[in-house]
């Protein structure tokens, strides 16, 4: 393939990426609890409150993970005076800029078509689409991973400043997925020789891994070892589970085939045989193959083990986010093995996998949809007075309707007579302080209603 044929298709492949991920985001970005704590974090950062920390962990009980993701998102945010979809539109950022990448970096590793393949299964994919508006440190998994593969990969040692970079990135791993720290730290011991030259090596990627970690080292100096001591709390902890190890595996086997179901054919269902094939793909790779195809597999049989280690029959599926483009690598290095490497097979799989993808496409609003709050928010701005606004909802579905009603121009005032009231509350009349509030209007799952003092 010509270098000009190459550069073409790469810059069709992530514009159509960014115009599929950015069309109606404002209708499919969730904008939930997780979003509604990131986004105070951020409007604090914007008004000059630094953050050594950032989400927790494991949920309730876990430890703090750094605070890049935040850092990340301030951009758009002050840009975009303070929207919430600053969160979702860094996310989409991110997942492009992991597109362009893997088209920069495995264009050497694994060739021109297959990296141009895996592009663009990604770029297409609408599970990759939909989880690429998910706003929050998750995000930057995928391109953790192809940078890590990258930097792994490499047919001659590294130099040194890639060593520099690999400690960096390595580091950031306690910023981004805490399933990413174990895997690092053993995929760079294993992968030794790629790096330790010698001992100005060794320190350039010590020094590098905990520039890193500076400002969760900084926030445990000033907080007595707080973070520290969640952490080892989690590792003395003992975990009670009722669930037997086969049932622990069969969990993970069935959610890595739902993840591999969803990317490569955007159907969403749990796969006990896709999942127990790509993992038996991955060991073998892991053993008979090299390169970057061989640290996939390693990659993917880690995190299955780190999965089952953590003993949560019904943990999330993207506890598994880091197998996600390890797992293209594998299935592409299968199709180029079967086909004998003829890149017309490959050309049309990806063109059928993509075709099957734009069959499951849906922009339409979901129900509590950052649009819909738009629309509330601009309902009760049609009020004309400032008002004193009570959201009744579940626990982060209010997210983002005050900020959008301050957006526009709206006042809050908790001493105004004019009581709004916003509910998810689906039927029946709404009561607040004893009274019956009069509906103003209703938007997909939200409801908003207002009473006047008198």
């Amino acid at each position: 393939m010509t270098n000009k044929l190459f550069i073409f298709l790469s810059i069709l492949i992530v514009a159509l990426a960014l115009f599929l991920r950015l069309y109606k985001i404002e209708n499919r970005a969730p904008f939930d609890w997780d979003q509604n704590r990131d986004y105070t974090v951020i409007s604090g950062i914007a008004a000059g409150k630094a953050t050594l920390i950032g989400p927790i962990a494991k949920g309730e009980g876990g430890f703090f993970l750094g605070p890049l993701y935040y850092y990340l998102a301030t951009p758009a945010y002050i840009m975009l005076h303070g929207s919430p979809l600053a969160l979702p539109i860094t996310s989409v950022v991110i997942d492009v800029i992991t597109i362009a990448v893997i088209l920069i970096t495995l264009r050497k590793l694994i060739g021109d078509w297959p990296a141009l393949s895996l592009a663009t299964i990604w770029a297409f994919s609408w599970f990759a689409i939909e989880m690429s508006r998910i706003s929050w440190n998750v995000s930057l998994v995928p391109l953790w991973s192809i940078i890590i593969l990258w930097l792994l990969s490499q047919r001659s040692p590294l130099s040194i400043s890639k060593v520099g970079l690999l400690g960096f990135v390595v580091g950031l791993s306690w910023h981004i997925h805490a399933a990413l720290i174990p895997i690092s730290l053993i995929i760079l011991m294993i992968n030794w020789r790629v790096w330790a030259k010698n001992l100005s090596y060794i320190a350039m990627l010590v020094t590098c891994y905990l520039i890193a970690l500076i400002p969760l080292i900084l926030f445990d100096l000033r907080h007595s070892g707080l973070n520290f001591h969640l952490l080892t709390q989690i590792f003395t902890a003992s975990v009670h589970v009722s669930a037997s190890y086969l049932e622990l595996i069969t969990s993970v086997l069935m959610r890595f085939g739902k993840n591999t179901q969803n990317i490569l054919l955007g159907i969403s269902s749990y796969q006990i045989f896709l999942g127990s094939a790509f993992a038996l793909l991955a060991g073998i790779s892991l053993v008979f193959d090299r390169g970057i195809y061989r640290l996939s597999g390693l990659i993917i049989i880690l995190n299955i083990f780190a999965v089952i280690a953590l003993k949560e029959i019904g943990f999330p599926e993207y506890y598994l986010a880091v197998s996600y483009l390890p797992t293209l690598i594998i299935f592409i290095r299968i199709i180029s093995y079967l086909t004998k490497s003829n890149q017309s097979f490959l050309i049309i799989i990806t063109l059928i996998l993509l075709f099957l993808n734009t069959r499951k496409y849906e922009f339409s609003e979901t129900s509590f949809s950052l649009s819909r709050k738009v629309s509330v928010a601009k309902s009760i701005i049609d009020l004309d007075a400032p008002v004193d606004l009570r959201l009744i909802m579940a626990p982060g579905r209010e997210g983002g309707i005050k900020a959008f009603y301050k957006l526009y121009g709206g006042k809050l005032d908790t001493s105004s007579p004019l009581k709004v009231i916003v509910t998810d509350q689906s039927g029946g009349p709404i009561i607040e302080g004893g009274e019956l509030a009069t509906d103003i209007g209703n938007f997909g799952g939200i409801r908003v209603a207002k009473i006047v003092v008198e």
